[in-house]
């Protein structure tokens, strides 16, 4: 780890080196472990490193150029590159530990022809050896994985990817806020860029309200008939995006819409214990007592039998705000102020349930 090549040197020569290679294992993750050839190239050990591939004849496996993306050490990537060739792990490696030196020389160096060639060896200069690697067939889409970009928050590379196509960062640039103004300017001449469902998924994802609201003013502020509001408000609910789904009621969704189960937005939220957003639907009406005939249950139902109290304290609390009645058909409620009981009738059973201090 911190490429100590005296004491490794003094090591290896009171202890057999073939042992230590044999059973010094880094572990890399839960279902991965490196050898110390690739741990070298993962905490950037140069030293070390030289030192096995001239010593001990280590062989440069895939696994330490993917370490080596990783390790960021510029001489390590380049020995790696003289025996391996950058496949998708690399290009997602470099995305994901933000090495995005590396993933602008990949995007730099890559043609999208069907037969291009990859220089192999990378530095920090414009001194390339000669190595060239030929690849019969290169599909960037295959070699990149926009989820990884997602995941690990890597603006730079989201910005990088701009630069070099446009049409790389649509529609899944809406998961990022800060990507706001690239998504204005490239939607002035194309206002369908953002009219996409697609689109339109990712930044309720991850709740980007001020990318959705923009979205919804192009077009003159007229939603084409393909963008389902409804739908969208069960996306927003599922994600307990509270503003988004705010904003979706106020442009006309349905707070009272079944989805292919019967399922009420409220309903949703509470199966995700999206407990914000399900205030936001109680306060605009929503009839808690509708059946969700999949289940055969309502929503108070499904509280009360999964004695879920946050539910229960929500939809009791909220019952004032609801323009609906608590309608069980012929169960009987007894309400008081802190305390509930509730008794049912269903296949003779009696349940009592008594609810304090939620």
């Amino acid at each position: 780890m911190h490429d100590q090549i005296d004491c490794f040197e003094e090591y290896v020569s009171n202890h057999s080196i073939t042992d230590l290679l044999m059973f010094c294992r880094f572990e890399f993750s839960l279902l991965e472990r490196l050898s110390l050839l690739e741990t070298c190239c993962y905490f950037g050990s140069v030293n070390i490193f030289f030192f096995l591939i001239s010593n001990a004849e280590c062989a440069i496996t895939e696994k330490c150029l993917k370490a080596s993306i990783f390790g960021g050490n510029i001489d390590i990537i380049n020995e790696c590159l003289k025996k391996q060739q950058i496949d998708k792990y690399c290009v997602n490696s470099s995305i994901v530990s933000h090495n995005n030196q590396f993933f602008e020389y990949i995007l730099e160096n890559v043609m999208f022809t069907s037969n291009f060639k990859v220089e192999s060896t990378y530095c920090s200069d414009d001194d390339y050896s000669d190595n060239i690697v030929y690849i019969d067939h290169f599909d960037f889409e295959d070699y990149f994985d926009h989820e990884c970009i997602i995941e690990s928050q890597n603006l730079n590379a989201v910005f990088l990817l701009y630069m070099k196509d446009k049409n790389l960062i649509f529609p899944w640039c809406a998961a990022f806020p800060q990507s706001l103004d690239i998504i204005k300017k490239e939607s002035m001449n194309n206002s369908y860029l953002v009219l996409d469902l697609q689109f339109l998924h990712y930044a309720i994802n991850y709740g980007c309200i001020e990318t959705v609201k923009f979205a919804f003013s192009q077009n003159e502020g007229k939603i084409p008939e393909y963008i389902n509001l409804d739908s969208l408000l069960f996306y927003a609910v599922e994600k307990n995006s509270k503003e988004i789904a705010e904003f979706l009621l106020s442009h006309g969704a349905d707070k009272d819409t079944h989805d292919n189960f019967g399922s009420t937005p409220l309903y949703v939220a509470l199966i995700n214990n999206s407990f914000e957003t399900a205030e936001i639907l109680i306060s605009n009406g929503e009839n808690i007592n509708i059946l969700i005939y999949y289940y055969g249950e309502t929503t108070l139902h499904y509280a009360l039998d999964k004695n879920v109290k946050k539910s229960l304290n929500l939809l009791f609390s909220m019952v004032q705000i609801s323009t609906f009645k608590i309608n069980l058909g012929k169960q009987l409620f007894i309400m008081q102020q802190k305390n509930v009981m509730i008794k049912k009738f269903w296949n003779l059973l009696f349940h009592m349930v008594q609810i304090s201090a939620l």
